[in-house]
């Protein structure tokens, strides 16, 4: 449990970042700490219940995962915005931020 929280107070931190250097309004940055908060958790609960045979295993099951959340992130933020372009920019943008940096954890405390 303590993995999970961890792991979703630093995907709303980078992910704020990120939109903060985007120049994302206000009211995405609060829909993407509520976006976070159901996704990322969703996301950590499937990856801790599930056995993963190997690295490969775990690193293709998490790019599915985090392609759908790439896309119900995507559409949230365009439901805010209205314009498809900055939701697809934004959704793009911190995904692949938060996805990228938590790998590099992982990897670190593979050989860690």
């Amino acid at each position: 449990m303590l993995n999970i929280l961890i792991s979703l107070l630093l995907t709303i931190l980078i992910e704020l970042f990120v939109l903060l250097i985007l120049k994302a309004r206000p009211r995405v940055l609060w829909l993407s700490i509520i976006i976070n908060t159901i996704t990322n958790v969703l996301l950590n609960c499937l990856i801790e219940s599930y056995f993963f045979s190997s690295f490969l295993v775990y690193l293709s099951t998490v790019l599915i995962l985090e392609m759908g959340v790439f896309i119900y992130e995507a559409i949230m933020y365009y439901f805010i915005i209205g314009h498809y372009k900055p939701a697809l920019k934004y959704a793009l943008a911190t995904n692949l931020t938060s996805f990228l940096i938590g790998l590099v954890i992982s990897v670190i405390s593979l050989i860690i």
